[in-house]
């Protein structure tokens, strides 16, 4: 990215964003980063950019968890390592599945089941589609869409291992964190 198109960009403290602008944050042994960036180097913070997101999920039967995404969201496959790795591909996201048959059963984890929200643009047709999926593949429809205060409306599934996902819609009411029904965000 070129230095004048930086200069265009708008920080999350409101001014533009140049460059050589840096982050005043404390670096060294008791960073988050581990102590790999020393407090005199700084951090360039309009070149670091998250590109996508991605899910990775262990999971103990990676040919049954292939099927449920398959069915249940519409995922295509991609087999990156035959017996181990599973990409599945859904639009902009993919979810990662690795084959780790003695990892900690999910349903022990928790509230820490929750991995996803998904916005999508009809959360209705989501939830038509996972219902048919799942009476073949398992898993579980957490309940209807709901309108929601946030201004979307959601629905959650139980993957057939145990994660759990929002499917969401914005339902048109403005909200900075969603991206609205023209997939805008703002």
């Amino acid at each position: 990215m070129s230095t004048s198109r930086l200069d265009g960009l708008v920080g999350s403290v409101g001014r533009a964003v140049s460059s050589t602008d840096q982050a005043e944050r404390p670096r060294g042994p008791g960073c988050p980063c581990g102590g790999l960036w020393p407090a005199t180097q700084p951090i360039k913070l309009a070149r670091m950019r998250v590109l996508t997101n991605h899910h990775v999920l262990a999971v103990p039967d990676l040919e049954r968890s292939r099927r449920w995404y398959e069915r249940v969201l519409g995922c295509r496959a991609d087999d990156v390592d035959p017996g181990n790795w599973v990409f599945m591909h859904r639009d902009a996201v993919v979810f990662l599945l690795g084959r780790c048959p003695d990892a900690i059963a999910v349903p022990e984890l928790g509230d820490h089941q929750y991995f996803a929200y998904l916005v999508v643009d009809d959360v209705d047709a989501f939830h038509a589609r996972a219902v048919d999926g799942i009476a073949d593949a398992g898993g579980e429809v957490l309940g209807a869409p709901q309108d929601r205060p946030w201004g979307m409306r959601e629905f959650a599934l139980r993957t057939v291992d145990g994660h759990r996902l929002m499917v969401a819609t914005n339902i048109g009411r403005p909200n900075r964190a969603w991206p609205g029904p023209d997939g805008s965000i703002g």
